[in-house]
């Protein structure tokens, strides 16, 4: 769409026919104006007058006094006089929009950053969200080239209550919504108050490559733009309960809530002594409004919490979200909720008292076992594999996902682990993918004194007195507060010891409050934490959002709705079995823990990477935790005490190795934290082979949206939290400026503007995204010289793959060819052997030998037939593909890699070629 057609489109929106509204612009203190109601003739003007470059151009959205056409009818004049007139409050005839600016925190006078001015557009998101709770209808939404609008129409007069009813509710919007990355304009409530023309550019300060001059443009309009109400007005604007609040602001008394009777309650300082978390504070009419960190109402949300004390004392305290009251007055219910069952209460000691909790587990909740449940747990501890019975009982009621099991089973076990760090787990995808249903699907086999229920706040996990250690705190979908992702920092860099909290009792008396060891914080989000340093302290696990997978999911499902069983319906007898093995697994170690001793192999243990080095502690955790699991069929020691030690064994080994190759390719992304969208969008610019693109070539090949495709690549911010994004994570993605040329309408003329471009590097990707690979290498290699430091990287790997080959020699340099057996391959097809390695590591290993696997790699393909053979006519002639003689020998080393799951592929008598792509 060009400019003029942006222009149309923006007047016909904001302007009824044959309304009288005013245009004006700045270049520099030079004001030009014009007042019209004819909208072609205002296009063409609008579209002349932005061709000479001003600072910017606005109308007035609410309709004028039809006389005032008069004063410059249908054109545009400028610079104005001294004498000129523009349109002032007086002269609107009635209030059309309720305008909501939401501005970007920069310096003054500059254009916004991509990441700030996506912030406005994620903040814009949210407020329409949250007022669509609420019954408002959907707004016009738009881009100010640096900000975001939302225009909700309104049909009022313009008398002096309407204005107070939207100064309010901006008001309001600003004390719920506003933060230091990005606030709600409260200036805009005035009947004249002007408004970005959308179609033209905003020009602040110079145009830079990092602060770039942008076009404004419509984002989205309503197919039926419904009107707003007086009353949805009046209820989005707070209120002080005691009446009008005193010109002179209250101010704090810094008392906490140990007040004499009949004094003042201090806000602050309740919702501090009762552990509610404040993101934020700011002054609200003549008192304060406190944001929440989490809701106190409902388990189904975070955000939407506040407090509001007014200038006379009087307390409001609500959430915006529509299920939870739309902003209703809750404070007597919270003040119940708080003060009528949880003072007092809590894990809190004297500050000059040691904290005296205990490892030793309270009965449990549950019924007692029977004994064929036990005798049937022990069986599998002694003979069996736990973590297999585990993630088949996990596959019972979540299907698929089963890195994501593995994962949370050995979560699970590092509480068991005297020597582990913790084992936490962040899943992001896409909402209703079944993140949590995989976190419920394992936590049923968690005893449940260790299960933490419902929503929580920060602050009030040091409050409760129930907490024990070990427990599972599972956070649902929902934003990260700062104060929960400081605690979730010090948790799991300090995973063995307790978290305290110092405080004052209501007698100001010091208080130590604290959160227990040992505690697993289970986090399932759309998109990762926005904290670089929660993100590398965790396991990154995707889940499977794949069309075969939705079609898998509701196949379960209907097969489940179908049973009619003999038996009343009730837990399931697995995992009665598995919270079994837990329970005999905590009784069988005499102080509650047990050391894990990685030294039979640990000298032998290789990365391929190593610039993330809290991977390999991670991996050594997942070694630690599968040698719990197996603790009845490995080596042990007892030493006085009853301290235990379990020897761990290279099956142990590999059972990590899978894990951690997976979560660095299919199913997570544990050395480079991308999101399973990230992820997805670098393979198919990889597989689509380009170098250099635009937003617009990526739109065609993703389907996705402008708007979509931009976070991706710059990142965002959401609720004071910077999310990183692919030009910050990848290396091999780069930003360019590029000029872009089409001709106008007419045919006549052509239209230059600046875009941004994107740049890909394909060798620097394919180098970086084998990151995550690990091994062991030969016995014979266990002690490095310390005079001769050993390769590392992809260097180790073709070491090691060529040693390992049977029949292999070393090649003299240069090396013509890779030698493996009796046969010579190309260097560049011996390095396409160590991608392959990588890739399919990062794979489900096939169920049975026959079962085609659509998810083989372009490189395997390119392997296991002629690179000038066309694969979409290969099922044609063969049902078995034939090979490059060259290449015969490449599958050879594969099959020699510790993880590799290409041996069943080869063996299999019915594969066939993959589809391509």
């Amino acid at each position: 769409m060009d400019a003029g057609s942006e222009i149309g489109q923006g007047l016909a929106v904001l302007v009824a026919p044959g309304q009288v509204f005013e245009v004006r612009s700045w270049t520099g203190d030079r004001i030009s104006s014009g007042y019209f109601d004819d909208l072609t003739a205002a296009e063409k003007a609008i579209e002349a007058l932005d061709a000479a470059g001003p600072d910017g151009i606005y109308l007035t959205p609410n309709p004028v006094l039809p006389d005032l056409l008069s004063r410059r009818a249908n054109r545009i004049k400028g610079p104005l006089a001294k004498k000129d007139s523009s349109t002032s409050d007086g002269d609107i005839i009635g209030r059309r929009w309720l305008l909501v600016d939401i501005d970007p925190a920069r310096p003054a006078g500059v254009s916004s950053s991509e990441e700030e001015h996506a912030a406005t557009l994620t903040r814009a998101a949210d407020i329409a969200a949250a007022l669509g709770e609420r019954g408002w209808p959907a707004p016009v939404a738009g881009d100010s080239g640096n900000g975001a609008h939302l225009l909700y129409r309104l049909d009022l007069p313009n008398d002096d209550q309407v204005t107070a009813l939207i100064k309010a509710a901006l008001v309001a919007l600003d004390a719920l919504f506003s933060d230091p990355v990005a606030s709600v304009d409260t200036a805009v409530f005035n009947a004249s108050r002007i408004w970005k023309v959308y179609g033209t550019v905003a020009r602040k300060g110079d145009n830079t490559a990092t602060r770039p001059h942008r076009r404004s443009r419509l984002l989205s309009v309503p197919e039926t733009i419904e009107i707003v109400t007086r009353e949805q007005l009046a209820a989005l604007a707070i209120a002080d309960p005691a009446g009008p609040a005193p010109v002179t602001p209250a101010t704090s008394t810094s008392r906490g809530t140990g007040r004499r009777p009949g004094e003042p309650l201090d806000l602050a300082g309740w919702l501090r002594d009762h552990g509610l978390g404040v993101l934020d504070s700011r002054p609200y009419q003549g008192g304060d409004l406190y944001r929440l960190d989490s809701c106190p109402f409902s388990s189904t949300h975070t955000d939407g919490a506040f407090a509001i004390q007014f200038g006379s004392g009087a307390v409001y305290a609500g959430c915006h979200h529509a299920s939870c009251g739309g902003g209703s007055q809750r404070w007597p219910e919270l003040r119940e909720m708080y003060e009528g069952t949880r003072q007092g209460t809590g894990t809190c000691k004297p500050a000059s008292s040691k904290s005296s909790r205990s490892a030793s587990p309270v009965t449990p909740a549950q019924p007692a076992p029977s004994e064929e449940i036990l005798r049937e747990a022990e069986q599998i501890l002694m003979h069996g594999d736990p973590l297999a019975y585990m993630v088949r009982t996990y596959n019972l009621d979540h299907i698929g996902d089963q890195v994501l099991g593995r994962c949370l089973a050995l979560s699970l076990a590092s509480r068991l682990v005297s020597n582990s760090h913790g084992l936490h787990i962040m899943t992001t995808g896409e909402s209703g993918k079944g993140k949590s249903d995989g976190y419920r699907a394992m936590l049923a086999q968690v005893p449940q004194r260790f299960r933490m229920a419902g929503s929580f706040s920060d602050k009030s996990l040091y409050y409760m007195d129930d907490l024990q250690p070990q427990t599972v705190l599972m956070i649902d979908d929902k934003d990260l507060s700062d104060g929960l992702q400081e605690i979730l920092k010090e948790a799991t860099s300090s995973f063995t010891t307790p978290i305290e909290h110092r405080t004052l009792t209501t007698e100001r008396k010091p208080l130590v409050c604290t959160i227990p060891e040992r505690c697993l914080w289970w986090v399932a989000k759309k998109e990762g934490s926005g904290d670089d340093q929660v993100l590398n302290r965790m396991l990154m696990v995707w889940v499977d959002e794949s069309e075969e997978q939705d079609r898998a999911v509701l196949a379960g499902i209907l097969a489940k709705e179908a049973i009619d069983s003999d038996q009343p319906a009730g837990e399931r007898h697995e995992v009665a079995v598995c919270r079994a093995m837990w329970e005999q697994l905590h009784a069988a170690l005499p102080t509650g823990l047990a050391e894990v001793n990685l030294s039979r192999f640990s000298r032998r243990i290789r990365f391929s990477s190593a610039r993330n080095r809290r991977n390999p502690i991670i991996l050594f955790d997942l070694i630690r935790s599968a040698a719990l699991l197996n603790f009845y069929q490995r080596e042990r020691r007892t030493f006085d005490g009853g301290a235990v030690r379990v020897y761990a064994t290279e099956a142990d080994f590999k059972t990590a190795a899978g894990i951690f190759t997976s979560l660095n390719g299919r199913t997570g992304s544990q050395d480079d934290k991308l999101t399973a969208r990230e992820s997805q969008m670098l393979d198919v610019i990889n597989r689509a082979g380009l170098t250099e693109f635009t937003v617009m070539k990526l739109q065609a090949l993703t389907k996705l949206s402008n708007y979509q495709i931009s976070r991706l690549f710059v990142g965002y911010f959401s609720r004071g939290a910077k999310y990183s994004g692919l030009l910050e994570k990848c290396p091999a993605v780069g930003a360019i400026e590029q000029t872009i040329s089409s001709r106008n309408d007419d045919g006549e003329g052509t239209i230059r503007r600046r875009v941004v471009a994107f740049t890909f590097d394909r060798e620097l990707y394919a180098s970086w995204i084998r990151g995550g690979l690990v091994w062991l290498a030969p016995i014979d290699e266990a002690d490095p010289s310390p005079d001769n430091d050993p390769p590392d990287g992809l260097q180790q790997l073709q070491q090691y793959c060529s040693s390992t080959a049977a029949g292999a020699a070393t090649p003299a340099e240069p090396a013509p060819a890779v030698k493996i057996g009796s046969t010579s391959i190309s260097q560049s097809v011996h390095e396409e052997i160590i991608g392959i390695a990588a890739d399919l590591d990062n794979r489900e290993p096939p169920q049975t030998a026959t079962v085609p696997d659509p998810s083989l790699s372009l490189v395997v393909r390119d392997l296991l037939q002629p690179p000038d053979r066309n694969p979409q006519t290969a099922s044609e002639t063969t049902n078995r593909p034939r090979m490059n003689p060259e290449r015969v020998a490449a599958p050879a080393a594969l099959l020699l890699h510790p993880c590799c799951n290409l041996r069943l592929l080869l063996q299999s008598p019915q594969r066939q070629p993959p589809r391509p792509g």
